[in-house]
């Protein structure tokens, strides 16, 4: 009866042992779980907090981003208004605009240059032709002149081929009046227009 009370006692001891060990490892897990969930919401709030902060970021920079761009385009865009408006004004003398770009705003620079290059160009041709045009009127209006004295010499044989000589050195005469005018309209058009 001793040793089955002994292996019992026993028994009841490594059984009291056992529960208390449980009892400590049951207080160990509960304790380690309550600092997971503990670390586990310190994470998700820092988590959140750096979420918020990245989209907070990512507004700002956005916003930034979105405003340098429009200056990138608007100040050439205003350059290039000036630029047309100097030109409608009539200033050809206007110094040709630069923007520093390849996109389509740089091109449109360059091809404003290249209208202005020809609305010059073609200006000084009109009041080149503008000159020839009141050279030739004046040498049509010595011709007239001619014409009409020898209408006037001739007045005496032949009324009638006079007065037909008359009426040619008239319309002849206003022919190079008219053309004096025009050529004068052109050329003070071209003037001013490269002024």
């Amino acid at each position: 009866a001793t040793a089955s009370a002994y292996y019992i006692n026993e028994a009841g001891t490594h059984v009291i042992e056992s529960m208390d060990i449980t009892v400590a490892l049951s207080a160990e897990i509960s304790q380690q779980f309550d600092q997971a969930q503990l670390d586990a919401e310190s994470a998700t709030n820092t988590a959140l907090l750096l979420t918020n902060i990245s989209i907070a970021l990512a507004i700002a920079t956005g916003i930034i981003a979105s405003i340098l761009l429009t200056k990138m385009i608007a100040k050439p865009m205003h350059k290039l208004e000036d630029y047309v408006q100097e030109i409608t004004n009539g200033n050809l003398t206007i110094e040709p605009i630069t923007i520093d770009s390849n996109d389509e705003i740089g091109h449109l620079a360059t091809a404003m240059n290249e209208m202005k290059a020809t609305l010059s160009n073609l200006l000084f041709s009109l009041s080149d032709n503008a000159g020839h045009l009141s050279a030739t009127s004046e040498e049509l209006m010595a011709s007239v002149e001619e014409v009409h004295a020898a209408s006037e010499v001739t007045l005496g044989g032949a009324k009638e081929g006079a007065q037909s000589s008359l009426a040619m050195a008239t319309a002849a005469s206003e022919s190079a009046i008219a053309m004096d005018e025009t050529a004068t309209a052109v050329q003070r058009i071209a003037e001013s227009s490269q002024e």
